[in-house]
């Protein structure tokens, strides 16, 4: 119920929208105070009184017409002496269709945000406000807004998101360890995936195939990434760092010259890449002699503090690389002056 409240004035009094309604809004009541003795007649633009016109107060019934639309009140007093005329307005709004915009889709643990546009106001039905919604659904949902121009719902729709899987990513490949040189396989283990994306010690894509194959030609870390996508557009992504270790290399001389002199006076191995190393001589008869362990571990060519007559010897290689591949060599060194 609004009301139209009378000043002394000479002149008819202009009033502002005082209400706002919908088209084919019924029911409305407006009045202004009454005054004994004084008596009232009422005008409507747009709408028409159901009551009495009369009267310090009318229902209007509006019409499905929208604008802006007048209501005239003009009062007498008793002895029929005109009073004051007062114009309001009243905004009947017409029927907007309210919509809601965003993707009909996202992936599981992926926020989303939906706009509603057409109206001035929004009322959604989880209790949020305003014109945009964003949140992080664990399931398919629906939600459903009503819109408003001034207190005049104009429409209600909904909106349906439907929350998609994501695939698991994962892999494996072969050898493990890589070493220097190997051509390593890897296998796609993802669950849910359609496609998928190879990062091979790149930033770009170097293959879409299920279970590609790739050499490594040089020594350290390498990231492998695999991003596996299902059918939805979803994906998961999968990194792993390989560490590419070189190959070890040994060199075992055949002859050295414990002479004293300064050069090849001892037997000693030459490597890279080698973590631990044993080596143990025999004489011809098969008679341990002498050991040594370590890269850096060499023989001076004696045995019990006394040098060993010149000949061959025999000696066998035991050795752990830094990627952990084992050596077991044997083979003879001559002893020389």
């Amino acid at each position: 119920m609004l009301g139209l409240l009378f000043t002394i004035a000479a002149t008819p009094i202009e009033a502002a929208i005082i209400d706002t309604v919908c088209v084919g809004q019924e029911g409305e009541v407006y009045f202004t105070i009454a005054t004994p003795g004084t008596s009232y007649q009422w005008t409507v633009e747009g709408g028409n009184i159901v009551s009495d016109t009369d009267s310090s107060a009318v229902v209007v019934d509006w019409d499905t017409i929208p604008g802006i639309f007048d209501i005239t009140l003009i009062s007498a007093n008793k002895q029929g002496c005109p009073g004051d005329t007062l114009i309001a307005q009243v905004w009947v709004v017409k029927e907007v269709e309210v919509r809601i915009t965003g993707p009909a889709g996202l992936c599981l643990g992926d926020s989303i945000t939906l706009t509603a546009s057409g109206a001035e106001i929004y009322s959604w039905d989880d209790g949020g406000t305003g014109s945009t919604r964003s949140f992080k659904p664990n399931s398919n949902i629906t939600l459903k807004v009503s819109g408003y121009i001034g207190y005049c719902l104009v429409d209600t729709t909904s909106y349906r998101v439907q929350v998609n899987p994501v695939p698991i990513a994962d892999f494996t490949f072969s050898p493990d360890p890589p070493l220097l040189g190997d051509i390593v396989e890897f296998k796609d283990k993802s669950e849910g995936a359609t496609r998928r994306e190879w990062y091979i010690d790149s930033d770009s894509v170097t293959s879409v195939e299920k279970d590609p194959v790739h050499p490594f030609n040089d020594a350290g870390n390498k990231e492998v990434m695999l991003i596996a996508i299902n059918e939805y557009g979803c994906s998961d992504t999968a990194i792993k760092v390989l560490k590419i270790d070189q190959d070890a290399n040994i060199y075992i001389p055949t002859a050295f010259s414990p002479d004293g002199d300064g050069i090849n006076d001892y037997f000693s191995i030459a490597s890279t890449g080698l973590e631990s190393l044993q080596v143990d001589i025999y004489n011809r008869w098969g008679q341990h002699i002498y050991s040594f362990t370590g890269v850096d571990g060499r023989w001076d060519g004696t045995h019990k503090g006394e040098p060993v007559p010149i000949g061959a010897y025999v000696y066998t290689l035991s050795a752990s690389a830094v990627n952990k591949r084992k050596y077991y060599l044997n083979g003879s060194i001559t002893v020389i002056k």
